[in-house]
């Protein structure tokens, strides 16, 4: 018994030490992480994984993939097809002419278009009749 007694109290002393650092550690106020990725892998709250899994939700029966591609270069969305559904994010939206007549013959398809982004060009904003205010 007096060879097991030492051995036995430095395991209680560890195993005090372990719930009193892990314990110490769990009431630091956490730190929101404030980066804005935009990626659908993110689970930070400017992350876009919350966002892409409740796509289905908001477009069902459409086909939603990614593509980093510009409007008219999509490999994986038909420009002719319908019930699709499109979101753009960016945080800035610089597409021009020909892109946007691309997106606009997308949607008069039948198809979906979302564009979510923190400023977009002058083309864009008069192309969608967009007004300069305290929010553009």
């Amino acid at each position: 018994m007096k060879r097991i007694l030492p051995y036995l109290l430095g395991f209680i002393l560890v195993m005090a030490l372990v719930a009193i650092t892990m314990s110490a550690g769990s009431n630091r106020p956490r730190r929101l992480n404030e980066n804005v990725t935009l990626r659908q892998r993110d689970k930070i709250p400017y992350g876009f994984y919350a966002a892409y899994h409740l796509l289905p939700s908001l477009f069902p029966r459409t086909s939603i993939t990614l593509d980093k591609n510009a409007p008219g270069d999509w490999d994986s969305i038909s420009m002719y097809g319908s019930n699709q559904a499109v979101v753009i994010v960016a945080p800035f939206f610089g597409a021009y002419e020909y892109e946007l007549n691309q997106l606009m013959t997308f949607v008069k398809n039948g198809n979906h278009v979302v564009i979510i982004t923190r400023n977009m060009s002058r083309e864009a904003q008069e192309f969608f009749n967009l007004k300069r205010g305290p929010f553009l």
